[in-house]
């Protein structure tokens, strides 16, 4: 592995298509088990070879700053403001000043396997790509949008490979950002791959796994691959907080400090509870599930493969399956979410890339509250705000 490299994470996305989780919170910093999406993609850059952080953030960087501050696991970290979200290429435009040899520009919403990510450390230039999958017909993209020939660049006339956003670049690829804009208004960094191209053999790096959280649903992928991962390392629970004797921790389960536990509640993992979360009596916690900071789970709930972010409720005889919950949602006693294959058949294998299909529930935006015996049909996402009636049943969005 080379020595290390300087690393550009890109993180001043608007998130656009996670709108109804990320307005009090941008998409990077949204939590994966227990840390935030960024921190995650810092720890793998760092653990692959960078050498130091160049994050790309909004015109309000604080956020930011507070969550990876100005050395992160000992190595350097700098910000570079993107006043708006004009592209990747105009982003990498911000961190040029903070540049001065080879770098890996990396997005700040997916993760790689450390494996597959320390190969684009070692050789300069190279593209992460990934085999399309068989059932897929989506465009071939790069980053935040926009055609790049992959096909060439793997040497696969059949097209099977799909650029995931990663790249290693020379120092001169810096010179090369002011693209061609693209339908959408942006200046894409596909531009600058292709610029380099044109001068130098970009070798492609074939990655198996990563997950690109553009969607709420890859949230829900995310969380389970981190936690999958985390799993692997310890061999039960990890208990900070207060778990009752009767209660019952099945496998890799953390419960954080602040927490509760109460008396008859099972949680099986891997599943993690944040500071000051709840578990109610005879609540059950399914595997692949997070519990968000000062969560709460009511007596005899059941809640599987879900997010459930901060100051989030699920009322009593409750069941929510494979569903992201934002922040201050408010699900009433006995709401139930129906899902597009049963919650509990773990016989398909686990699909890491964002193109794969798993069972889906529901979206509950920030403060989203629903009344007492609502049924949520699968698909369904309540806005921002958004109430249901009492015994409603939910079938479309609102």
């Amino acid at each position: 592995m080379a020595p290390g490299m300087q690393t550009v994470l890109l993180a001043a996305g608007d998130g656009e298509d996670i709108a109804a989780l990320s307005a009090s919170t941008p998409k990077p910093l949204l939590p994966v088990a227990g840390d935030p999406l960024l921190v995650h993609v810092a720890r793998r850059a760092v653990t692959a070879g960078a050498s130091s952080l160049v994050v790309v953030v909004p015109p309000s960087p604080r956020p930011f700053v507070d969550v990876l501050g100005s050395t992160f696991e000992d190595v350097p970290v700098v910000y570079a403001v993107q006043p708006r979200p004009t592209g990747t290429a105009k982003a990498l435009a911000f961190a040029e000043r903070n540049l001065d040899d080879d770098f890996v520009l990396l997005p700040g919403d997916t993760l790689y396997d450390p494996v597959d990510l320390g190969a684009l450390y070692e050789s300069v230039p190279c593209v992460c790509v990934t085999k399309r999958s068989a059932r897929s017909n989506a465009p071939v993209l790069v980053g935040d949008g926009g055609p790049l020939d992959v096909a060439a660049l793997a040497d696969d006339e059949a097209g099977t490979y799909v650029d995931t956003g990663a790249c290693s670049l020379p120092a001169r690829a810096t010179d090369w950002t002011r693209v061609p804009w693209n339908d959408d208004g942006e200046r894409d960094v596909v531009g600058v791959v292709e610029r380099t191209a044109e001068e130098c053999e970009v070798r492609p790096v074939v990655v198996e796994r990563h997950v690109d959280v553009d969607r709420p649903r890859d949230l829900l992928t995310a969380t389970e691959s981190v936690l999958e991962a985390w799993a692997g390392t310890v061999g039960g629970p990890v208990v900070g907080g207060h778990v009752s004797d009767r209660a019952r921790l099945h496998g890799p389960v953390c419960v954080e400090r602040g927490a509760v536990v109460e008396a008859g509640a099972v949680i099986e993992g891997p599943a993690f509870v944040d500071e000051g979360a709840t578990v109610g009596s005879n609540a059950r916690i399914a595997p692949s599930t997070y519990l968000g900071e000062d969560a709460s789970v009511g007596h005899s709930a059941l809640v599987e493969r879900s997010v459930v972010l901060s100051n989030a409720s699920i009322g009593h005889s409750s069941t929510v399956t494979d569903s992201v919950l934002g922040r201050d949602v408010e699900f009433g006693a006995l709401t139930t979410v129906g899902t597009l294959k049963p919650a509990n058949n773990r016989s398909d294998p686990v699909m890491l890339e964002s193109e794969g299909e798993r069972p889906f529930g529901v979206v509950a935006g920030e403060g989203a509250r629903t009344g007492v015996h609502t049924s949520l049909h699968a698909g369904v996402t309540l806005g921002r705000r958004s109430t249901t009636d009492p015994g409603e049943t939910v079938l479309t969005d609102r």
